[in-house]
């Protein structure tokens, strides 16, 4: 749509060939329409919407006048939208990959490029004299369905805002080094910045990220079955809960996905799965919530657990296995039944 806004011109003098292709533009949307027409109510479209947020449902439901509820809905769209612009979430924060407190936490791009961006705002038309225009629109409309969803800002949401970012901030790093690229000092200390940046980067990346974001990926299942490997013959069923995290916050995992791809498992058996009232089940797995009090407890069943779900010691359940995140927390309990 950006692209037609801008190049409206072209378009209109080539008004034949223009009609055939958004005609043919519109015939591929139509399975993309009809799915989200059948799936309404289910759809992520919808259930993600602003409205649905707590907070603003609550106030949508105070206001008793349409104009009201408006005003708060146009309220909480420019306060989220203004988030997504702010130079604070581009720059210092808005990667996500570590907690926002977190002193090693950064922006969509390292911080070091908020002042080739400033630069390059100002500096736009000298490098895309015809399509800056462009590129300023895309820059506000990006944030746009973003700002129209419920909940935190999500940096997935706005991938489109790094297009015209990079290139506004491509334009400033090459106005300044046009300026400096004579002077040998200049070049030396850009040099080593950019070392400094890109070793910050590989030192969240590697070292800070999985030491305090490794249980949001689902850690543990990959060395779940890597276990398994080596005992798979020993045991008559494996049952894997699906949860993990810990007792203040359960999330619901796939280890139903990791398992059978990190034991090397036939995909005819996992094609073959059964249904479960609460899960899944192939060959001699069982991928379903473990409720200790209402489970049968058997010989020759491996158990895996969240590692704080602990079984009564009347079950005589041993532990036999204990997987751990890269910063020695707990993650997950093997456990079998005493002969």
């Amino acid at each position: 749509m950006a692209l037609l806004f801008r190049y409206n011109r072209f378009f209109l003098e080539r008004k034949a060939r223009s009609f055939l292709v958004f005609l043919f533009f519109l015939i591929l949307l139509v399975p993309i329409c009809l799915s989200f027409v059948r799936t309404f109510n289910s759809s992520r479209a919808v259930s993600e919407l602003i409205t649905k947020d707590v907070a603003v449902s609550r106030l949508l439901v105070e206001e008793k006048n349409s104009l009201g509820k408006l005003q708060v809905v146009l309220r909480a769209f420019f306060d989220k939208y203004s988030s997504y612009l702010s130079l604070d979430y581009l720059f210092f924060y808005g990667a996500d990959i570590l907690p926002k407190e977190n002193p090693y936490q950064f922006g969509f791009f390292l911080f070091p490029f908020f002042i080739p961006f400033i630069y390059g705002l100002f500096r736009l038309k000298t490098f895309y004299s015809r399509n800056s225009d462009l590129v300023y629109l895309l820059l506000f409309i990006s944030p746009l369905i973003a700002s129209f969803t419920e909940g935190s800002l999500n940096n997935w949401r706005s991938l489109p805002e790094l297009l015209p970012v990079a290139l506004i901030s491509g334009v400033g790093v090459l106005s300044i080094w046009s300026v400096v690229k004579e002077k040998l000092f200049i070049k030396v200390f850009v040099f080593v910045l950019l070392l400094i940046n890109f070793f910050y980067f590989f030192l969240i990346y590697f070292r800070h990220f999985p030491l305090q974001k490794a249980v949001n990926y689902q850690y543990g299942f990959k060395q779940i079955a890597l276990f398994i490997n080596g005992h798979y013959n020993e045991y008559e069923k494996i049952v894997i809960d699906r949860r993990f995290g810990d007792k203040n916050y359960y999330y619901i995992g796939v280890p139903s996905s990791y398992i059978p791809f990190y034991t090397s498992l036939d995909p005819h058996k996992v094609q073959n799965a059964k249904f479960l009232t609460n899960g899944i089940a192939f060959d001699k797995y069982e991928f379903r919530d473990i409720n200790w009090e209402s489970e049968k407890i058997r010989n020759g069943y491996l158990y895996v657990l969240p590692y704080d779900i602990v079984p009564d010691p009347k079950y005589g359940l041993n532990l036999v296995y204990e997987i751990r995140l890269p910063n020695w927390q707990p993650a997950f309990r093997l456990y079998v039944k005493e002969d």
